[in-house]
């Protein structure tokens, strides 16, 4: 796996509730959650596009980041136009050299089983490997 990934997911805009509620039903057999931001401060990470919110989850365990947000922002703006029918983006990143107990396998067995509990089809739109 690339430190880097970007996940394009097959549902609507109206399937956030679903969507989000499938993630924690995962994350909280790890004793884990998603946190909700709406800070404007965070919310400038994703400029020159313009959402409401976003939601994320650290797992120091695994060595992995990631945040789920729309695809299509409040003006109408698609961070990646070609897949319109997919309404969410799931960003991930592995940084396994922070954290002692990470290590690939471990990320890599959690973002697998991530993907199998969204349960809505995923296509790897862009990766990268930065530092």
């Amino acid at each position: 796996m690339k430190s880097v990934t970007y996940y394009a997911l097959r549902c609507s805009s109206k399937d956030e509730k679903i969507l989000i509620a499938r993630v924690n039903a995962y994350l909280q057999t790890l004793h884990r959650t998603t946190s909700k931001a709406k800070q404007p401060t965070l919310l400038e990470r994703y400029a020159p596009f313009v959402i409401k919110h976003f939601y994320w989850n650290l797992n120091k365990d695994a060595g992995t980041w990631f945040d789920i947000y729309p695809n299509q922002d409040v003006r109408g703006e698609f961070f990646f136009p070609a897949l319109q029918d997919h309404a969410w983006i799931l960003h991930v990143r592995i940084n396994i050299k922070n954290h002692p107990d990470a290590t690939e396998a471990k990320a890599e067995q959690f973002i697998v089983s991530l993907l199998a509990a969204i349960g809505f089809d995923a296509m790897v739109v862009q990766e990268n490997d930065e530092p």
